[in-house]
């Protein structure tokens, strides 16, 4: 049996899990990620009748050409099976994207991977200590932190449906557990769960194949990971913690880099200061930082919070605040 297996960061972990419980099984991996999988985009569509099954991500980049979901809909191949990826905010609803401006130097305390929270309150000019002070439940529950579990579930659910899958089940394998580093970077164990739901639904495999759960070798451990935060763990009976851990270091006995949050934030805001007028546009366009700011501006500055009224003014000295609104 020949498989070819498609699509982003987590598919290698797919591979891993398709070929333990398919050891006679030829299987071709391509990483989206790859600008070298896109140049050959032509070549992996044109070997796709090859393939007994090719499961492959819905891709929407128009790079991939044959690659792309539509393309792959319209041409009808009776062996290509679109399959789901994990994406998962309930865990980390804090937690966004902020790319640095091209050039710039500087590297976040977790590369890429901000904290919303602390963005708005830099661009609005609050103390490291002052920010650090924000991560409370009051403060979870006016941007909706706690609501973001209930809602990310049923996204998930609905989207984990949409492939034929039985997504409550699934879910519910992992209730307990925090299955993902961030939230696009699931658990190896959440991977191999849905790989083997994906292989029982397409009868490659029956449904007394033991499951992997931990013993898969985690591929995605060497990026960043993200800490639940204690009052929302405390609530979806998880446990949480404060600490934010960037990337592994290479195997040269380099030491492993964990922040607590106020190192976290002082090292956010000393990245955020080499680019503030481009994070400030950042902040305008991304719902959490902006609604982050609204908050700070309405209740922090404003004083209408009488659980963080002592607090307000900071301890420490504070930046100007940048501009936000258009």
């Amino acid at each position: 049996m020949r498989i070819l297996i498609v699509g982003n960061c987590q598919t290698s972990a797919f591979r891993d899990a398709t070929q333990i419980w398919l050891p006679k099984a030829e299987i071709v991996h391509y990483s989206s990620a790859s600008s070298a999988t896109a140049a050959k985009a032509e070549t992996i569509a044109a070997s796709l009748p090859s393939f007994d099954v090719a499961l492959i991500h819905p891709i929407q980049e128009a790079r991939f050409g044959p690659l792309q979901k539509s393309a792959l809909l319209q041409a009808i191949h009776s062996n290509v099976h679109l399959m789901p990826s994990l994406a998962f905010t309930g865990y980390q609803p804090d937690f966004v994207y902020i790319s640095k401006p091209k050039g710039n130097p500087s590297v976040g305390p977790l590369g890429v991977c901000s904290s919303a929270l602390a963005a708005a309150a830099f661009c609005e000019g609050l103390s490291v200590e002052r920010t650090v002070r924000l991560f409370n439940s009051y403060v979870y529950s006016r941007l909706g932190y706690f609501s973001e579990f209930h809602s990310a579930s049923k996204g998930l659910i609905k989207q984990l449906c949409a492939f034929g899958l039985d997504g409550s089940s699934i879910l519910n394998e992992w209730s307990g557990r925090s299955f993902m580093h961030t939230p696009i970077h699931p658990k190896a164990y959440a991977i191999s769960d849905l790989c083997h739901a994906i292989l029982r639904k397409l009868d490659l495999i029956d449904d007394v194949s033991p499951e992997l759960g931990d013993t898969l070798g985690d591929r995605l451990i060497n990026h960043p990971v993200w800490p639940v935060y204690p009052e929302l763990g405390s609530r979806v009976g998880v446990r949480g913690c404060l600490l934010f851990r960037r990337a592994l270091p290479p195997p040269d006995g380099s030491a492993l880099k964990v922040h607590n949050l106020s190192e976290f934030v002082e090292a956010s805001f000393s990245h955020f200061s080499s680019f503030p007028a481009e994070l400030a546009e950042i902040s305008r366009s991304k719902a959490k930082i902006a609604r982050a700011v609204q908050f700070i501006r309405m209740e922090v500055r404003a004083g209408k919070d009488p659980s963080t009224l002592d607090c307000i003014g900071g301890h420490g000295p504070a930046h100007k605040a940048i501009p936000i609104s258009a």
